[in-house]
């Protein structure tokens, strides 16, 4: 058996632990990245609430109604698509001399026979109204 020298081996050491001591940096950085994002993410969900609705549907079409109560038509965002309505909603409330922002968001999974393209939709008294007709299949 050969001996090696303890010189090369305690260099041999320090290098390889350098090298995991900076691995280690590396993941305690990214796992503070990934931590602060869940935050986010979490602040996100926690400040929209799902709003009042209902959805009515006859061999015709579909009506979805949304209440959405002190949210002005600006701060309404409303998209139709991939076979869902996702309606997204904001407004600033007052309370004890703070101003908050309370927020809305429902998705609403629609038929597979919806005519989306034909989607009508309409703001009055806060609700939204969307009205979509739906395909006949004759036999």
């Amino acid at each position: 058996m050969k001996k090696r020298k303890k010189g090369l081996n305690i260099l041999a050491n320090l290098k390889v632990g350098r090298f995991l001591e900076g691995i280690n940096i590396n993941i305690k950085k990214n796992i503070s990245i990934i931590n602060r994002n869940i935050t986010n993410i979490r602040k996100d969900f926690v400040r929209y609430h799902e709003p009042y609705s209902e959805v009515l549907q006859n061999y015709k079409s579909m009506l979805v109604r949304i209440k959405l109560p002190d949210v002005p038509k600006k701060n309404l965002l409303l998209k139709v698509g991939n076979g869902k309505i996702e309606v997204r909603g904001h407004t600033f409330i007052r309370e004890n001399d703070k101003k908050l922002l309370r927020g809305f968001y429902r998705i609403i999974n629609l038929p597979q026979n919806a005519l989306l393209h034909k989607a009508k939709a309409k703001y009055k008294n806060d609700v939204l109204k969307i009205k979509i007709p739906i395909a006949h299949h004759n036999k």
